[in-house]
């Protein structure tokens, strides 16, 4: 996970293989020049619907075995259920290209 410490974004690295022996393991990075491109990019990921509405997308990215997920820093985009939500949909789209 790469944090950025004034952005509304928050940006995740998964990269898939082989299972590895030792279990799970979660790095988070702090990058400090990443906050002006994460604050870019949260602008050019909002969308007026209306007036007084608006929605802000997500942005997924696929390079070989890496994925990319770009969110909301907030919380409730970064939940057990919604994590789980996120990965039914990676694999959805994986299933649908093979």
């Amino acid at each position: 996970m790469f944090e950025a410490r004034k952005s509304p974004l928050r940006l995740v690295k998964l990269t898939y293989g082989k299972a590895q022996a030792q279990g799970d393991e979660v790095l988070t990075r702090t990058m400090d020049r990443l906050d002006s491109v994460l604050n870019e990019l949260a602008e050019n990921l909002k969308t007026e619907i209306a007036d007084n509405l608006a929605v802000r997308r997500n942005l997924r990215i696929y390079q070989g075995t890496d994925i990319y997920i770009l969110q909301p820093a907030e919380g409730r985009y970064w939940s057990p259920s919604a994590g789980r939500n996120e990965a039914n949909q990676i694999l959805k789209e994986h299933l649908e290209n093979m």
